[in-house]
């Protein structure tokens, strides 16, 4: 049998050289020496190159392979001159093959064509193959081929098309705006986040400059960022300054600029914008009270160090360490307070952190500092700080120990493709579920905040971190995804951790589809737990501060005590009614509240005279408008307080003061105020006339509905005591 084999493989060898020679012979115009002398010193250079190389005869039988394509297809060569072209391509390939052989037999011209074929090991590959005429003496006796390999190419383009459509969905559904802007600050492109932000629609931003809407104190700071960012290609800036927002109000917005202007796929400035008012408002009132600063200080989960320069900024000492600092840098605060900063962390200057408190220190501004490596003998770790200057001097930096992330990432950038490593590196909580709610991929940020391994992936299910009564909204979140494809509202959920805990995440999500069907939904959140706290302690103190100089005023004016509290009270009644959203509502409680203050500027003999003001001394009265308001004007509310308060004695036909403003020139909540102060003063009791009563009240405001009276405002008065029972408080 071994015999029999060899035989067989021998007469194989014999007859493969046979044909080659045979079609070397047919195929050189040259004489036979001449032609030995062309095959021996040209064909072994093919198989040098990178491409692989072929020749067939006028049958279509392999007269030449070069060495490339014998690896690629895993086959000896001498097995080739055995076979026919279409032997070695898959059958869905051989009539393309066949009509461009038959077109290049007879001299026409080609393009190249996608073919496959199955190697010996079984795998299918994709190759371009450009065929050629091989021509003696204007006759074509044969067919050369070049091919390449393509199947990376197509993977890499189905690749770019997935993860740009999945990059543009985390684009249009992230918290943050994305936009584009040309060298000269227009705007060439904003995503729909900006909405949310600023109030303006996308397209009512294009092709405007981006100077109108950046407040006049920070047009300076942001002009020298970009020049910057105009001068180095690639250079990121960070900047944050106030917006103007589509209310008239200013909204404080964090930016990241890339310039990218030399990129011929982007040719622009891309800019990352960030909503931060609710952080700096929350900053600024803790700033009043140090005994919440230092509360916060100690116990937030993120590190913090304060210093103080010395020697003109030569060093730094500490002044402070919060808690996480101390178990993220292993060291005790006592070993630190007192000390420099290269004392206690030796590699601070080779990383440039110095440098970056000297320039903060010297100029006020303040910087993000990257993620830097820091190492020193003792500790080594990544570390991401944002550093600024208080009033006193000192600067403070709060940091982020990002060691464990970084080490994540490394790792997804070696194994894993890049919308993976882009995905994981998210500081957004970013997940996927399928439509019955169970959890198919999930990032670093959604599993440190809750507790939770990746193991524990294949085990989760939306109902299990969702509070009970928050499945309900996430059943409504998940119709309104599958009908329009995305959720038009960033929606608010209390989600359970591992350990039983609860935080508080706001959430926006979208249909991911596949092959042109929905496959699954993609997820984006955002811890907002401590943001709603800071904003819920930031509402207590505003109203605390609003019911101290409210009983300032009572004290004043004995006659009407407790009257701006029932004006509140109703006022917010009212504003319920009429539809009118949370935000609105509490603004004009505060208002309400604080709508007389300016009485403190009236004498008190006028205020507690028990009998009817002479013209004069009504006069006197009529300027708490304009007091009240010049006391508020210059306290920075979430809310238009000051110009309530202002306007709360104004008619919608004119006839109020201290403006004379008409129908919708007065603010809404400004007329809902006046029906309610309107009503409250008749309905309750005065010294200095007879009492009124709620029912002339009631009339008085619905004999003047649409003259004096924001009709709407009547009707939702009026509702409330005759068709709810609503009673003043205290009555």
């Amino acid at each position: 049998m071994k015999d029999e084999a060899r035989t067989k493989k021998d007469l194989i060898n014999e007859l493969a050289v046979l044909r080659r020679r045979l079609s070397a012979l047919e195929s050189l115009a040259l004489p036979a020496e001449e032609g030995c002398k062309k095959e021996e010193h040209v064909l072994p250079l093919m198989d040098l190159l990178g491409d692989g190389v072929f020749h067939l005869n006028r049958d279509g039988y392999f007269t030449f392979v070069n060495k490339e394509i014998a690896t690629r297809v895993g086959i000896p060569a001498e097995t080739f001159y055995t076979r026919h072209f279409f032997d070695i391509l898959d059958p869905h390939a051989h009539r393309q093959a066949q009509e461009n052989f038959h077109r290049t037999i007879n001299g026409e011209l080609t393009t190249p064509f996608e073919a496959s074929y199955r190697r010996a090991d079984g795998r299918v590959m994709v190759i371009e193959i450009s065929l050629s005429a091989i021509r003696e003496e204007e006759e074509i006796v044969g067919v050369r081929g070049l091919t390449r390999y393509a199947g990376g190419r197509r993977e890499a383009q189905e690749f770019i098309k997935l993860n740009e459509e999945r990059f543009r969905r985390v684009v249009q559904i992230g918290a943050d705006a994305i936009a584009l802007f040309a060298a000269d600050g227009i705007c060439r492109y904003i995503s729909d986040a900006i909405e949310n932000i600023l109030g303006y629609r996308p397209d009512e931003l294009v092709g405007i400059q981006w100077e109108p809407f950046v407040h006049p104190d920070d047009r300076s700071v942001i002009t020298a960022r970009l020049a910057r960012l105009l001068e180095e290609p690639g250079h990121i800036a960070r900047a944050a300054c106030r917006a103007r927002h589509r209310d008239g109000s200013w909204r404080w917005i964090e930016m990241a600029g890339s310039n990218q202007l030399h990129e011929t796929e982007v040719e622009a400035l891309i800019i990352n914008v960030r909503d931060i008012t609710d952080g700096k408002l929350a900053q600024e009132a803790l700033g009043n009270s140090e005994q919440r600063f230092k509360e916060l200080f100690e116990n937030m989960r993120i590190c913090a160090a304060i210093y103080e320069a010395v020697g003109d900024g030569a060093d730094f000492i500490f002044r402070d360490f919060n808690r996480s600092a101390e178990k993220t840098e292993q060291i005790n605060r006592q070993d630190v307070i007192g000390k420099s900063l290269e004392q206690v962390f030796p590699g601070a200057r080779e990383t440039g952190f110095i440098d970056v408190l000297r320039r903060v220190w010297r100029t006020g501004a303040a910087e993000q500092y990257p993620a830097t490596l820091y190492r020193d003998g003792r500790l080594e770790g990544w570390r991401e700080n944002y550093v600024y200057k208080l009033a006193s001097g000192e600067i403070v930096a709060i940091y982020d120990d990002l060691t464990e992330q970084k080490q994540v990432e490394t790792a997804a950038r070696e194994s894993e493709e890049r919308f993976r490593a882009l995905f994981d590196r998210s500081l957004e909580c970013m997940y996927l579920y399928d439509f019955k709610g169970r959890f198919l991929d999930a990032n670093q940020a959604v599993l440190d905040l809750l507790g939770y391994d990746r193991d524990d992936l294949p085990r989760m299910n939306m109902a299990d971190i969702l509070a009970p009564d928050q499945i309900s909204k996430a059943l409504q979140q998940q119709k309104e995804i599958m009908k329009l494809g995305f959720q038009k509202e960033i929606t608010e959920f209390t989600v359970r951790r591992k350990d039983g805990s609860f935080v508080e995440f706001e959430t926006k999500a979208s249909l991911v589809h596949v092959d042109g069907k929905p496959d699954a939904i993609l997820g984006i959140a955002r811890d907002i737990t401590e943001r709603k706290e800071l904003v819920d302690r930031l509402r207590r103190t505003v109203e605390a501060t609003a019911k101290a100089m409210a009983t300032v005023v009572e004290t004043r004016d004995p006659f009407t005590a407790g009257h701006q509290r029932r004006v509140a009270d109703l006022a917010q009644a009212i504003a319920r009614e009429m539809g009118l959203s949370q935000k609105r509502i509490a603004g004009l409680r505060t208002a309400a509240a604080l709508h007389d203050l300016g009485k403190i500027s009236v004498p008190a003999e006028i205020l507690s005279k028990p009998t009817r003001l002479s013209a004069m001394e009504f006069s006197l009265v009529k300027l708490h408008s304009q007091s009240g308001y010049d006391i508020l004007k210059n306290i920075d509310f979430p809310w238009p307080v000051a110009r309530m308060v202002l306007e709360h004695h104004e008619r919608i036909d004119g006839s109020g003061y201290p403006s004379g403003l008409r129908g919708e020139n007065v603010l809404l909540e400004s007329r809902i105020l006046a029906v309610a102060d309107v009503v409250e003063a008749m309905g309750s009791y005065r010294a200095y006339r007879p009492f009124l009563g709620i029912d002339a009240a009631l009339e008085e405001i619905t004999t003047n509905r649409g003259v004096t009276f924001d009709p709407q405002a009547v009707d939702a008065c009026v509702g409330l005591f005759r068709e709810k029972a609503y009673r003043l408080p205290d009555q």
